[in-house]
C-alpha cells in the first residue's frame, strides 16, 4: 500500500509555499540584487533592499514542478524502507511494539536533521510542534522549544509524585537537542485533566 498518497497534497502545497513565499529572487545586475520573493514579486518586479524597483520576472533555479518528482521518489523510497526495518524488527522481536520501533526511527531522524543544520536550538516556533510537524505546540521548554501534547507524553516519563499521573510529566531533555539539554532537574510540564471542563477565573471587586 502506497501510505505517500495521503500526504502528497501536503507536500506540493509545501514545496509551492516556499517558492512562492520564502525564496528569494536571483536576479542581481552589478550591485544590484533583488530581494523580492515570488508572492510579491509579480506586482512591483524586481525590487533591492535600498527599494529601487525595475522591471522583471522572477528568477530562480528552482521550479516546484520539477523538484516535486524528485522529492516524491525520495520520500516514497523511504518509506519502503522504514516498513521493511519495521517488519525486521517484528520478526526479530515478535512482541516489541510496532509504534515504539516508529518512535525510535522518528526520533533518530529528527536529531540527525537538526545536527546538519547545527542545532536545533535557534530554530523556534510557536505555530508547529517542530517535534512531529503536525500538532499545535502547547508546552513550553527550558531551551525555548514548543512541543504538542502528544510528543511530550511520548517522550516524557508521568510523574510518580502526582495523583493522576496523566496530568504530570517528567522531561529529562528536549527531544529536539537531547546532548545539549541533559537538565540535572527535569522539567515538570502539567496538563488539564482529560474530563475537566472549561474554567474561568473572575475577580469582581
Amino acid at each position: 500500500m502506497d501510505h505517500f498518497v495521503y500526504y502528497m497534497n501536503y507536500c506540493k502545497f509545501s514545496v509551492e509555499t516556499f517558492w512562492s513565499q520564502h525564496l528569494t529572487c536571483e536576479f542581481s545586475n552589478g550591485s544590484y540584487q533583488c530581494v523580492n520573493v515570488g508572492v510579491n514579486h509579480d506586482s512591483k518586479g524586481h525590487q533591492n533592499a535600498k527599494g529601487k524597483v525595475i522591471p522583471g520576472d522572477f528568477e530562480s533555479y528552482f521550479q516546484p514542478e520539477s523538484y516535486l518528482p524528485v522529492w516524491e521518489d525520495s520520500i516514497r523510497s523511504q518509506m519502503r524502507d522504514i516498513d521493511r526495518e519495521l517488519g525486521n524488527a517484528s520478526r526479530r522481536a515478535p512482541g516489541y511494539s510496532r509504534e515504539a520501533y516508529m518512535m525510535e526511527i522518528h526520533h533518530d531522524t529528527t536529531i540527525r536533521f537538526f545536527d546538519t543544520l547545527g542545532s536545533a536550538s535557534g530554530i523556534l516556533s510557536h505555530a508547529t510542534c517542530f517535534c512531529c510537524l503536525m500538532q499545535s505546540p502547547e508546552h513550553a521548554l527550558r531551551c525555548g522549544h514548543v512541543l504538542c501534547t502528544q510528543c511530550v507524553r511520548a517522550h516524557g516519563q508521568r510523574s510518580q509524585n502526582a495523583t493522576n499521573t496523566r496530568c504530570l510529566v517528567n522531561l529529562e531533555c528536549c527531544p529536539l537537542h537531547p546532548e545539549e539539554t541533559r537538565w540535572e532537574v527535569p522539567c515538570l510540564l502539567r496538563f488539564k485533566p482529560e474530563h475537566a471542563g472549561i474554567r474561568l477565573l473572575c475577580l469582581d471587586g
